[in-house]
């Protein structure tokens, strides 16, 4: 299973690959999996339009690839959260409606699900535009490499090895009591500024993303007023995608939903924020295939906003 989102990297990335790469090991798997006759899902961002989930379907056939299905990631954290519940370790059987901030590589989307008894209705759904873990990224790498930023061309292995090193310098700098992490780029940059491990200061990646966290704020501010004068009373709010472990992020929703809902909220999290989408795909893929799941008339062959559990 491989979020679409990723599907033109994902085939830029093989073409380049080593037998010994993860997400090689796992498309390899992936493969011999649909070769066996088993279902699988794909999931989509709620950005993806239907021309473009036409496109994609279309574009799966020419491939051979079947005995799949589209799912909205908004579907599968509902599922995932509300299917059951670990924090009880029993079935969710009261009404209830989580705010969920999904927050990935390429996208922030913040939606509303509605449980009640096997019932499961996606009320609202919007994008936040420009905010997303790529823009982090860069965030980081400018703090890192400074003017050797520069020396990167886009779509090179160089540069993918580069912001796998990125990516996982964003996870640490995110860790709670950090003040500054440490970072080997010598094998990247040939350069004696890179000799020895580069130091980044917490407060300098803070800095150099503010001005993403304040676009995420003022739309996030918009949706939550929004969500008011619709009337739709959140009881939790649940973060999801990697993305959401940046704390400047996480004070944002918190002091946010604290001042325009007028309630001290805290986090609900049952898994780790990236398994969230890969359980609650599987576990649509399951009950699919096995007739547990109904859909009301207002869902169209990809959009599915409302689903019953027999």
């Amino acid at each position: 299973m491989v979020p679409v989102s990723f599907l033109f990297e994902y085939i830029f990335y093989l073409s380049i690959k080593n037998d010994k790469d993860l997400y090689y090991s796992r498309y390899e798997k992936s493969v011999q999996s649909r070769k066996e006759g088993n279902m699988y899902s794909i999931i989509v961002p709620e950005s993806f339009s239907e021309h473009e989930l036409s496109l994609l379907n279309t574009l799966l056939k020419i491939q051979n690839d079947s005995d799949y299905f589209f799912i909205r990631s908004s579907l599968a954290a509902a599922l995932e959260y509300g299917y059951y519940n670990i924090e009880r370790g029993e079935y969710d059987d009261k009404s209830c409606r989580v705010l969920f901030v999904d927050s990935g590589a390429t996208h922030t989307s913040i939606f509303v699900v509605l449980y009640e008894n096997d019932c499961i209705t996606i009320e609202y759904s919007k994008d936040i535009k420009g905010v997303d873990g790529r823009q982090y990224d860069l965030a980081m790498l400018k703090c890192i490499c400074g003017e050797h930023v520069s020396e990167l061309s886009i779509h090179t292995k160089q540069y993918i090895r580069c912001m796998e090193i990125i990516e996982r310098a964003k996870r640490d700098a995110n860790m709670e009591g950090i003040d500054e992490i440490y970072t080997d780029l010598s094998d990247i940059f040939d350069s004696p500024d890179f000799e020895d491990e580069v130091c980044c200061q917490i407060d300098s990646f803070h800095t150099a993303s503010e001005q993403i966290n304040e676009l995420f704020k003022s739309q996030f501010i918009a949706i939550l007023e929004d969500l008011k004068k619709r009337n739709l009373v959140i009881d939790r709010v649940v973060p999801i995608g990697g993305n959401s472990r940046i704390l400047t992020l996480r004070e944002i929703i918190l002091d946010s939903m604290k001042m325009v809902l007028g309630h001290k909220y805290t986090f609900t999290q049952t898994v780790n924020v990236d398994e969230c989408m890969v359980l609650g795909a599987t576990l649509f893929t399951h009950l699919l295939s096995e007739n547990r799941i109904i859909f009301d008339g207002r869902a169209s062959e990809y959009v599915t906003p409302f689903v019953q559990l027999k």
